[in-house]
Order: structure tokens, then sequence, then C-alpha cells
């Protein structure tokens, strides 16, 4: 799962990790500014730089299944460090935010290739962020920008690095979820469901079909994802860019990962929204043993 990467080196990573996610915390839980928090993310993720880590889908899962760290904290450790060259920037360029959260509700703007705003309006972002504003007040603001058409996606400028994050997030997810369903028993194949929830697994149904076959309609806007695990947030946020992203993009997606999977994976979420799907399963599964 963790590619090139073996267990004595993810083990490392977490050792090295530790400290600068134990300060993170530390500066949310007691509120300080919020260029402090950003700061310990960038150590982070200088750590992860300086460990070799250049595809981070795979090394923040298995980071994430050995220790307290999450795969979201992880992955966007890793995007601060390459967005900001230099430390100093952080607090030169953001010194004055005073909503985290509404912060990593812009950062896609910023840093994201496919999402990034013109110069002028990522301008304009900046004095937004840096405002002093409650959080309440700069998200509905900051989703308005999000919904605003991007040159970046006009271009169809995907890299070769998000083409195979996204296959990498994908075919993980996929293993997991095939061995749930032949292996796991019905309580926690509902379980895991159920922790998804009906909203997000008919989201993901269509979107997954969609990018099967060009004749299925692709949902536009993302269900909501708060109390979602932060790989399948990922996901989701990550088939929203590749749908909106033009042809082109698909077809490269396609290429990088067998459309087929995409269907049984569009399945599989449909089976998970149906107790009564689940059982077929599970009696189709006992025929054959």
């Amino acid at each position: 799962m963790s590619g090139a990467f073996s267990e004595e080196r993810i083990q490392d990573l977490i050792d090295d990790l530790a400290p600068h996610n134990n300060l993170y915390r530390q500066s949310v839980r007691e509120r300080r500014p919020v260029h402090e928090a950003l700061g310990h993310l960038w150590d982070m993720g200088e750590v992860l730089r300086e460990g070799g880590v250049e595809n981070i889908s795979a090394v923040a899962a298995a980071i994430h299944e050995r220790s307290y760290i999450t795969y979201d904290l992880v992955s966007l450790a890793f995007r601060i460090r390459r967005y900001f060259p230099d430390r100093r920037t952080i607090k030169r360029r953001f010194g004055k935010v005073t909503s985290y959260g509404a912060f990593r509700e812009a950062f896609p703007l910023l840093e994201n290739e496919r999402y990034r705003l013109p110069r002028a309006r990522e301008r304009e972002l900046v004095r937004l962020l840096n405002s002093g504003r409650r959080g309440c007040e700069l998200r509905p603001l900051i989703k308005a920008m999000k919904r605003e058409p991007s040159p970046t996606k006009a271009r169809g400028g995907e890299s070769r690095a998000e083409v195979e994050a996204f296959a990498d997030l994908f075919q993980m997810l996929f293993k997991e979820v095939e061995t749930l369903l032949w292996e796991g028993s019905k309580k926690e194949i509902i379980r895991y469901a159920s922790r998804l929830g009906p909203e997000v697994l008919l989201h993901l149904n269509r979107q997954f079909l969609s990018l099967a076959d060009e004749s299925f309609a692709p949902p536009r806007h993302a269900p909501p994802l708060d109390d979602v695990d932060p790989r399948w947030r990922s996901l989701v946020e990550s088939l929203l860019a590749v749908n909106a992203g033009g042809k082109a993009f698909r077809n490269r997606i396609r290429r990088a990962v067998n459309p087929m999977l995409f269907v049984s994976m569009g399945n599989h979420m449909d089976t998970f929204r149906d107790e009564a799907k689940i059982d077929d399963h599970l009696a189709k599964r006992a025929a054959r043993t």
C-alpha cells in the first residue's frame, strides 16, 4: 500500500512527524495564531519531503493505519510544504488570518492546479483571509469563489502526478471494499456502509458510473462530508475534479484505471445502500465457497 516505503521507513516517518504533529495540535487547542499552526504543518511536510515522499496518498494511508496521525493531516502537511517553499512566507502572506477552518476551505483555490484562481482573484482571496472576519462570514464567500469557472480547468492542464495520485487512492479503497465484501461479516459491512451514509454512497455510485460511461451524467456538487473518513472525502473531491476536468482528462484517468473497476465500485456502493442487496451478495458469496 505504501509503494516503495517499507514498514521500517513508514515507522521512521511517524517518529519524525510525531513531535511536529503534537505542536500543531497544541497550537490549535490553545487557539494560537493560525500561521503558527500552518508552520507546524510545514515542518511535517518538510519531514515528508526529506523522507523522499513524492506520492502522498499511499504513504498517508500507511501512516494513518499505524499511528494517530490522520490521513487528512498528512496530506495537508504535504501540500502546505509544496505550496510554501520558505516557511517564513506563511507569516508574511497569512499572518493576520484568524480562522483556520476558512484557510483550509480556501487552500485548494491557492495550491490545486485544477481549482486555482486567476492572479487578481487570488490576491483578493488572500486579502479576504487576512481581513480578520470570522470563519462563518468567510466560508460562504470562499464557496462562491469555488463555483467560479476556472481558467486552469479550461486548459485541461492536469499533471501526471495528479492522475497517479487519484489512481493510487482509488485502487487502495477498491481493494479495501473488495476485501470487506468477500471476507467481512454482514455486521462489518453494514457498519462500514453506515459510516459513509446513504447520501455519500449514492453520490459515489453516480460518480463511478459516470466515469465508466460518458452517457451517465455525474453529480456536480459534493454531499455533506464533515464526518466522512478523510480518505473517502479526498476521493469524493477528486472525483468531482476529474468529472469537471473535461473528456481528455477523464480519458487519462481511464488509461490509468481499468473502467470496469469503476463499474464494480459503483455497484459496490449500490450494494452498501441496501441491506437486502448485502444479503443477496452474502448468499452468492456463500454459494461460491
